[in-house]
Parts: C-alpha cells; structure tokens; sequence
C-alpha cells in the first residue's frame, strides 16, 4: 500500500451495539463489538485493521465499559463512555479528535461489527472517496457480494439501478458533522419510524423507494438536502465492509466462513 490520498487517517469507532437474547447466548457476550472472533473481539480486529494503514492516525473508542478496557489493551488512543445516543457517541469521538494538536479535517467513522475489516478494505475505500465531499457513504453492490458470501441471509435494499448495502466505514468531513448535528440527530431520531422517516424525506421519495424507483443518486441528493452538506456514495468497495454481524445467522455465517 503506498501513501494515502488524506493523510494521517483519524477514526472513531462507536462500540455501544448491543444483541440480545439467543445471539447473546451464543456470542457469549451482549455488546457486538466484544464478540469473540478468531481468538479475539471484533473491536481488536478493527483496531488492528485501522492501525495497518500506511498512515495510521488516532483511533477513539466510544462504548461501554467492557469496551473501553478492550480499547486501551488493543492500542487505541482513547476511550470514552458512551452517552445516551448513537449520534452523541460519535460527536464525543470527534470533539475528542478536534480538542487535540493539529486535528484532521477528515475522520474515518468505523462500525464495530465487521469481523473481516481489514487494513486493505479500508485503505482502498480512502482512495475512492472524493475530496470534495463532506460524508462518504460506501455502498455495496448485491453481486460482488454474493461472490464472496454466496447463500447468506439478504439484508440489501431494491433501488432501481440494483441491489445495495451499506458498507460500515464513512468518511466525513468534521466541520461540515458539527454544524449539521443537530440535523444527523433527527435523521437518528425519525429511523425506526416509518411515518417519522416519510416526513422527513417526503411523501413522493418515499413512495419511489417502495416502488423500487429510488437511485442511488436520488438518495444522495435527498440525503445531501436534509443533512445540509455535500454526500457521494462509494462504489466498488470491497465487499468485507458490507458483511456485518447484526443478526446470529450472519454471526454463525462468519464463523463458517472463516474456520
């Protein structure tokens, strides 16, 4: 890997996801980032991932308390609590990122249930990212995928140019996240709402993406007018940051796959 196009590559790594029930039982633990995989937590595995690049910044871990030891033991430069919201855990990584010497106007915002992330996946994610965009949204295309995990449980959304799903590593520009906060929360706030979502991306887009008729450009656009700032999507990202572990099935997949 030669030298990134943005430098030194700060991350914040939200670790607050929680799993319930059977999945627990089995995972032998309730937050998604301590499950055990090859030997160690995916949150290890991410940590190490971010660490291998060829300029590795600041990592911030934002979870639980089970989650910051594991943080501290794997290298990361901090480790905070997690507060009441996902959106709160991301901005306390990056105020923690901007309170120190020379802060990046670029940070790379990593999930922690991609068992398979590695330094590579990323690294040529950076690279296919357009400077001039204030949040990068990988997305990853149903047949590439089904290449690398063929037969595993669908969880991607129609749009009318394919099959996607999104991958768990965004970049973001910092200033652009901070002075749109308050319109990230209230994207946060509406997601589990089917009415409180229609609201806010309007009748006729909704109606469109239930149809099918949706694009990827359309979702840009309108997600580009309701945070307040310029979005791109990113294609033709490895598949690895697509595959995460939200259900026991794709959790019991991962292990096949890999042993």
């Amino acid at each position: 890997m030669t030298q990134l196009v943005y430098g030194n590559v700060d991350a914040v790594l939200p670790a607050g996801g929680r799993i319930h029930g059977e999945y627990a039982r089995v995972a032998g633990c309730t937050v998604k980032a301590m499950i055990p995989f090859g030997g160690e937590t995916i949150l290890s595995r991410t940590i190490k991932a971010l660490k291998a690049l060829p300029q590795p910044g600041r990592v911030v871990v934002i979870g639980p308390e089970e989650t910051l030891e594991e943080a501290r033991a794997c290298g990361a430069d901090a480790s905070l609590l997690e507060g009441n919201s996902g959106p709160e855990n991301i901005f306390k990584g990056i105020d923690w990122l901007q309170s120190g010497e020379d802060p990046a106007r670029k940070a790379l915002i990593v999930t922690t249930d991609m068992p398979f992330v590695n330094a590579s996946s990323l690294y040529e994610l950076l690279n296919l990212c357009p400077p001039d965009a204030d949040i990068c949204v990988p997305l990853v295309r149903r047949e590439p995928f089904e290449v690398v995990y063929p037969d595993l449980v669908r969880t991607d959304s129609r749009l009318a140019d394919g099959y996607f799903r999104l991958g768990g590593a965004f970049l973001v520009d910092v200033d652009a996240m901070r002075a749109g906060r308050a319109h990230f929360e209230s994207v946060f706030a509406a997601r589990k709402s089917n009415l409180k979502m229609a609201r806010l991306i309007g009748l006729q887009t909704a109606l469109k993406y239930a149809a099918g008729k949706l694009s990827t450009t359309d979702i840009v656009n309108k997600a580009s007018s309701i945070l307040h700032c310029r979005g791109a999507a990113v294609h033709d990202v490895d598949p690895v940051l697509g595959f995460d572990i939200d259900l026991l099935e794709e959790y019991q997949y991962a292990i096949k796959q890999a042993f």
